[in-house]
């Protein structure tokens, strides 16, 4: 079994609680954080930062991109700006550039509109590489790259030595597509994994959730951990969240204890693979 490095996904808190939220992790024995933007404008609370990561021994491994990846005339703008994050990364050592593809809505044609995404998205993981960062697609309900026919087409045409893919067994899930399955189809282009349980499948009543705390909704995670050492996945595991829990730490503690089980009795299972 891989020994898997788990991150916490900060995108639950605001941005003034980092340095606070970096402590929480450390002390649940997270190795990393992950969040969805971040800008060295912040002055003193990006110092703030930097220091809580070297004080906590924590990793910062990623950072969120994207832009509305199906429209021509807004290349070099979604380059320009995925180029300020990359930049920002390198300086926290991260290793992915986690990319939300914009809007589902077909603009020209499927064909033509994924052509565009793909000479973008090939473009944006060739420069990535300057930075020693993965570009990885993020599928997500209710954006372009969403469903299994989403990522196959879109894998059909970029460069998978530079485009990379970030799979959330959440959004999957919740969309109605098996994680397991995604994961043994494409799992040569994974290089990056982001845990949160599905609900249900998606719902489309205002103030109901489609997330819940890991092992409280319809995602197999010993099977997909089964699935990650078949494909010998070695990678990152970020406990995410798309919405705002009651009560977050407490949300990342229970989600960190069930991974926490889940991990030791797959050790017990495995023995020889410890």
């Amino acid at each position: 079994m891989s020994n898997y490095k788990i991150a916490c996904h900060t995108q639950m808190w605001n941005d003034e609680a980092l340095p606070k939220i970096i402590e929480v992790s450390a002390e649940l024995d997270f190795q990393g954080i992950e969040a969805k933007r971040f800008s060295e404008n912040d002055g003193r609370l990006f110092e703030n930062v930097r220091e809580a990561l070297k004080i906590h021994s924590m990793q910062w491994i990623a950072l969120g991109g994207g832009g509305d990846f199906v429209i021509a005339e807004n290349r070099e703008d979604i380059l320009r700006e995925n180029m300020r994050i990359a930049a920002l990364s390198q300086k926290f050592g991260a290793a992915f550039l986690v990319i939300e593809t914009g809007r589902r809505e077909i603009v020209n044609t499927i064909r033509q509109d994924f052509k565009v995404a793909a000479e973008t998205l090939n473009e944006l993981g060739k420069r990535c590489t300057n930075y020693d960062l993965c570009a990885c697609i993020h599928p997500h309900i209710g954006h372009r790259i969403e469903t299994e026919e989403d990522i196959d087409r879109i894998l059909n045409l970029v460069d998978t030595r530079e485009v990379f893919l970030c799979l959330d067994v959440g959004h999957l899930a919740a969309a109605g597509y098996d994680p397991v399955h995604i994961f043994k189809t494409y799992g040569s282009c994974v290089r990056h994994v982001h845990f949160q349980d599905a609900a249900s499948l998606v719902q489309k009543h205002e103030n109901q959730s489609n997330f819940c705390a890991l092992g409280q909704g319809i995602v197999d995670f010993p099977r997909i951990l089964e699935v990650m050492n078949e494909q010998q996945y070695d990678g990152w595991i970020t406990i995410d969240y798309d919405e705002t829990p009651d009560d977050p730490e407490e949300f990342i503690q229970s989600s960190k204890q069930y991974l926490n089980h889940l991990l030791s009795v797959q050790k017990e299972q495995n023995p020889e693979l410890q």
